[in-house]
């Protein structure tokens, strides 16, 4: 095994271009193995952090076979004025958005949710403060 990684060693000096390419090759795979890993550690393999994480459920709606769509606010609302089996429900829908300041915009995740949204995960905004039912009559009449 030592000869044949001091031919590889003796190749690879013969041309730098490619060894180059070979270092950049691995260099971003790599990287890119090392960046999806800890998305997924950060996403997937760590529990969010909300206390009864496991009292907490997702409901889609499914149109056609296997694709999923937001619930839309009418059915919300019918789901949560006749579900008996949830202690409360929340809405919330993701769009992206455009975050400006004095020197340019960024692009960002944005989520419009009801109003009860932290009190059902028993978690508050990390900034400023949560919504109570008068905003929300505010934001139905808009």
């Amino acid at each position: 095994m030592f000869g044949d990684l001091q031919y590889a060693w003796r190749q690879l000096r013969k041309s730098p271009g490619f060894a180059l390419t070979v270092v950049l090759t691995l260099a971003i795979g790599i990287g890119a193995n090392s960046a999806m890993f800890s998305l997924m550690d950060a996403i997937v393999l760590r529990p969010l952090a909300v206390p009864d994480l496991n009292r907490v459920m997702t409901v889609d709606e499914e149109q056609g076979h296997g694709n999923y769509k937001q619930v839309s606010l009418a059915n919300y609302e019918d789901w949560k004025a006749q579900s008996r089996s949830f202690e409360d429900m929340v809405v919330y829908r993701l769009s992206e958005m455009s975050l400006t300041d004095g020197g340019g915009a960024t692009q960002v995740v944005a989520a419009s949710t009801s109003e009860n949204f932290f009190s059902v995960l028993r978690a508050g905004p990390l900034m400023g403060r949560g919504f109570d039912a008068s905003q929300a009559q505010e934001a139905k009449m808009r």
